[in-house]
């Protein structure tokens, strides 16, 4: 028998054939299933198509989030909910430390109750992008890929189900891009006020919502369309609205003189010291990682949201169509100050997602101007092959590598040692740390035993922008004048968040002169991946005589070399 015959060659064709009929009568059904439930609610198949994605997203990071340990972010956000209003307010207003309070109030202190703000705001931050596509673009199915594109991307699997400001910001951005939409195409004089009431609430929470701002005002005066807004009453008494409601935050900084804005402010642009090739290498690295954190794919895709999406708005010979101008004005600002001036790499995430929405509209006008049929047949799959690329190569290690993120593990470990040694020393004892997250880690963590009285931060040695002493007397933790004559348990990581290492001999000539007795330390190892990857020095310190002016020197530059053998 000729196995490369003609019969087997037909057979071998007959089976491929059954089993594409097969598998395509599988989809059929499938379809039949969404088309039914559509029919019984009464909308289309891509409505139901989201509720899925919503409803696998909101339970995936719920259930997820029961197992990943609390990042450093979190446990602050945490304990600044527990301290005076003061310390809630230095580093950003109020509300993410109110979302929190309110939430562990309600079902305890625990990785649930802190993140459970955040999977809501981001599930809704998923469903705004759907109804703002939808909503400009008139088009069910571009506004679920859109949507489904977002919720894939690993910044969106990461970072925003984490208990921090990231969601809230991204929802009342959308929110507020929704309203003004709306205002301005259907002349519903209305929704200039509800964007409004947004935007003050997002400023509220993080004042980079202040973005949108600028946005708003770019489209306004470069769209001939929009331009007649400008002159009428309703967007400059909606600008009043945040105005008002950022009035009481702006009154507190007023009177700490602006300290906690100018701290931030004049660490940020970090850039302007360097040459031209040492900030060309700052801004490379920067672009690398914003690549990263929305994949290679949809990063490009953003900026081609930007770029074709601006010619289609404000130089297309066909006509320009304000639906671009709009998108491309709300997140070229933001997408572009943070390419020159660096910065977190999701600093930018609400500018970029401004741009993706309009890359992936301007792709579909794209294709209706090509001939090439081969294109029209097969973008569709790309497109998925594309998505789910980004999730195999990109955001399910994300996911996974990051439990292993320094920031985020082993501060459980730590308590746990930390709470052993309290319980060897007589009285009251209290956690000290130079930098304010590992402090805040160990107060989460100590809940249920609560063998330590405290925390604080003392003995800052590192110039870090955001956690170094400038902040320090606004952290949420007891003051050092309150704690004289008390006992500590000193703890410093020998990497310190500036990226050089404190040698042990550093603390044992420095901690004798404030205490009147310190014990030789404890030494901790934190293993992964079969190595040390984090080391912990732990004194015992007995009878605090209280802080000078000399206790935050920098004075640890002469000390620094490489780790040192124990």
């Amino acid at each position: 028998m000729c196995l490369y015959g003609p019969d087997a060659m037909g057979s071998t064709n007959k089976v491929a054939q059954d089993k594409v009929t097969g598998a395509e009568d599988q989809r059929a059904e499938g379809r039949k299933w969404i088309d039914r439930a559509a029919d019984y609610f009464h909308t289309d198949r891509y409505v139901i198509y989201l509720a899925i994605v919503l409803a696998v997203f909101f339970l995936f990071h719920t259930i997820k989030g029961a197992f990943v340990p609390i990042h450093v972010d979190e446990a602050y956000y945490w304990l600044l909910g527990k301290r005076p209003i003061e310390a809630a307010t230095y580093l950003h207003p109020l509300f993410k430390v109110v979302e929190i309070w309110f939430s562990t109030h309600i079902f305890g202190d625990n990785t649930f109750a802190v993140r459970l703000g955040s999977n809501l705001f981001s599930t809704g931050a998923l469903l705004l992008i759907f109804l703002l596509s939808f909503r400009i673009f008139k088009d069910k199915r571009l506004a679920f890929l859109t949507a489904l594109l977002v919720a894939l991307l690993p910044l969106t699997n990461y970072w925003m189900p984490l208990g921090h400001q990231e969601s809230v910001l991204t929802f009342f951005w959308l929110l507020t891009a929704y309203l003004a939409w709306r205002a301005v195409s259907e002349e519903r004089k209305g929704f200039w006020y509800l964007a409004g009431l947004s935007t003050g609430i997002g400023l509220l929470n993080n004042m980079r919502s202040s973005f949108i701002f600028l946005g708003l005002l770019l489209f306004l005066l470069t769209s001939r369309q929009a331009r007649g807004w400008l002159r009428r009453k309703e967007p400059w008494l909606a600008f009043l609205i945040p105005v008002a409601m950022f009035i009481p935050s702006f009154l507190w900084y007023a009177s700490h003189h602006f300290r906690p804005i100018l701290d931030q402010a004049t660490n940020h642009p970090g850039f302007l010291n360097h040459s031209l090739f040492g900030y060309l290498a700052f801004a490379g690295w920067h672009i690398l990682n914003e690549a990263f954190v929305l994949a290679l794919f949809v990063y490009i895709l953003s900026f081609f949201g930007l770029i074709y999406g601006g010619y289609l708005g404000y130089f297309d010979r066909r006509g320009k169509d304000m639906r671009f101008q709009f998108l491309v004005s709300l997140g070229a600002p933001v997408v572009l100050f943070f390419l020159i001036t660096g910065g977190t790499p999701y600093w930018g995430w609400c500018g970029h997602l401004m741009e993706i929405t309009a890359g992936m509209a301007a792709f579909q006008v794209l294709l209706s101007r090509s001939s090439k049929e081969w294109l029209h047949k097969n973008w569709k799959r790309g497109y998925m092959a594309i998505c789910i690329i980004t999730v195999v190569a990109v955001t399910w290690p994300t996911i996974f590598l990051t439990q292993g993120d320094l920031l985020q593990n082993d501060w459980k470990g730590l308590t746990g040692v930390t709470e052993e040694i309290a319980a060897t020393m007589p009285g009251e004892v209290y956690v000290a740390a130079p930098y304010l997250f590992l402090a805040g880690q160990v107060a989460f963590y100590d809940l249920h035993t609560q063998a330590i009285t405290g925390y604080t931060q003392a003995f800052v040695v590192y110039d870090h922008p955001v956690w170094g002493s400038g902040s320090s007397e606004y952290a949420p933790f007891i003051p050092l004048e309150d704690l004289v004559a008390k006992d500590f348990i000193f703890i410093d990581l020998e990497m310190n968040p500036d990226g050089y290492y404190t040698p042990i001999s550093y603390w044992e000539e420095k901690l004798p002169r404030y205490f009147d007795h310190v014990d030789p330390p404890v030494i901790m190892s934190y293993k992964k991946w079969f190595k040390d990857i984090r080391r912990y020095f732990i004194f015992k310190c007995y009878g605090f005589k209280g802080p000078d002016s000399a206790m935050d020197d920098k004075d640890l530059w002469e000390y620094v070399h490489e780790p040192q053998e124990i």
